[in-house]
């Protein structure tokens, strides 16, 4: 439709046949005439009209597209990772199903890049310290590792400080001993200490979160176990571990006895568990109690306590520990035997040899071992520190020899004997696994 002014009159008409016009009549004024296309104008009610239809039809056609188009995107979604809470197991939740044994879809590490292993070990080494604990005769019961958490605190494995009644601690590289001044805190069943050390300063490390460890994150055990230098073992978490109500996370970052209290970090240098390892069956067992129990402990530190009384209040609690199932000591992985006097027996020369004997099933190497003398009274008169370099292959033994003042071989042994004939002690106290070789 269109429309047409009547030229006579000026009547606005309403004319139809737009593509081939013809003649009309007004019907005012009767006047006939052929109206021109340039005159003609869309009729406003018609274009309205067909301009709603237009954009309602296109309307309803987009809104169509668009729902069918998120209804696939839903359909998706729901057939590749279900519905939300159902697929996805917290850290948590997935560590109890690694450790329970219950099914579990496989473990991916999400774990960030952080820094770069040699800035991990800049950064945490400094913090380590050798610890060395010894019994009420000086002489050493125990060689192990720890850090700094607070100024003047560390932290290490309890079972370090066992039988001890004083020790000392070193920082790598410096000759300075800080006495062990008593135990502010500690966490017999998670095998924890907190101890403080007289003029120790050195920078705390984080302590981070356990909870989002999984399996297959990269860690870095990081010890001082002789004091001259740390050493840095890189590995993976490779299983969680429960233990009566307890976590453990089982690594394969070698740790050897000396490294035992150390810190276990993450790639971003964060403490995540304290190093510890066990022997049990012939092999040397590699853990990390995790953070979480660490970073409970320390709000709860208190006032020093000396070491045998700390160590009396927790035997008469009689508490397990989270170890008791995992294995003894590592350093029984290596034992100590068959001691000689060397030299011709009717001569006093302090000569002696020994045995070291691997019960491991890797090769050991640089064993340290601590051999002390007794008179008939039972009373220590010395002892002496053996250090055996060489390699021990799995199974087998070695000889080590050393020298003592020929004193005490008159002390322990009547002229002739080949052992002494008084109490002798052997302790293994610290040794590194031999790994690729």
């Amino acid at each position: 439709m269109a429309h047409v002014n009547c030229p006579n009159c000026g009547k606005r008409l309403r004319f139809s046949d737009t593509s081939n016009p013809v003649r009309i009549q007004c019907p005012i004024c009767k006047h006939t005439f052929q109206p021109s296309l340039a005159s003609q104008s869309p009729a406003a009610s018609d274009y309205s009209e067909a301009q709603l239809g237009w954009v309602a039809k296109t309307s309803i056609i987009v809104m169509a597209l668009a729902g069918i188009a998120l209804l696939a995107f839903l359909v998706y979604k729901v057939a590749n990772t279900g519905s939300p809470g159902l697929n996805e197991e917290p850290p948590q939740q997935l560590a109890q199903a690694v450790k329970t044994g219950e099914k579990s879809q496989p473990v991916v590490s999400t774990q960030p890049s952080g820094i770069s292993p040699r800035q991990i070990a800049a950064k945490v080494s400094p913090s380590v310290v050798l610890l060395v604990m010894q019994d009420v005769n000086g002489q050493p019961v125990a060689m192990a590792s720890g850090f700094v958490v607070r100024d003047g605190v560390i932290a290490t494995n309890l079972h370090v400080i066992e039988g001890a009644a004083r020790g000392y601690a070193k920082l790598v590289d410096q000759k300075t001993k800080y006495n062990v001044r008593g135990v502010v805190a500690s966490d017999p069943a998670r095998d924890l200490v907190l101890l403080a050390i007289d003029g120790l300063k050195a920078a705390s490390l984080t302590v981070g979160d356990s909870s989002q460890v999984a399996v297959g994150d990269n860690v870095f055990a990081v010890g001082n176990p002789r004091g001259l230098e740390g050493t840095f073992s890189a590995g993976v978490v490779s299983s969680i571990r429960k233990v009566g109500a307890d976590w453990l996370l089982q690594i394969t970052a070698p740790i050897s006895p000396g490294s035992s209290g150390g810190p276990v970090v993450n790639s971003k240098g964060e403490v995540i568990g304290v190093a510890v390892a066990t022997f049990k069956g012939g092999q040397n067992l590699n853990f990390a109690i995790p953070s979480r129990y660490l970073s409970a402990l320390i709000p709860a530190i208190k006032a020093p306590q000396a070491l045998p009384k700390a160590a009396k209040a927790r035997k008469n609690k009689k508490e397990k520990s989270i170890l008791d199932e995992m294995g003894g000591r590592s350093t029984e992985g290596v034992e100590a035997s068959d001691f000689l006097w060397e030299k011709p027996v009717l001569q006093w020369y302090g000569k002696y040899s020994f045995t070291l004997r691997n019960k491991l099933r890797d090769p050991v190497k640089n064993v340290i071992c601590a051999v002390i003398f007794h008179n008939d009274k039972g009373e220590v008169i010395d002892f002496d520190l053996v250090t055996y370099s060489g390699i021990i292959p799995p199974g087998l033994g070695k000889r080590a020899s050393s020298q003592i003042d020929e004193s005490v071989q008159k002390l322990t042994s009547k002229q002739g004997d080949k052992t002494p004939q008084t109490n002798l002690k052997f302790r293994v106290l610290y040794f590194e696994l031999v790994t690729g070789e």
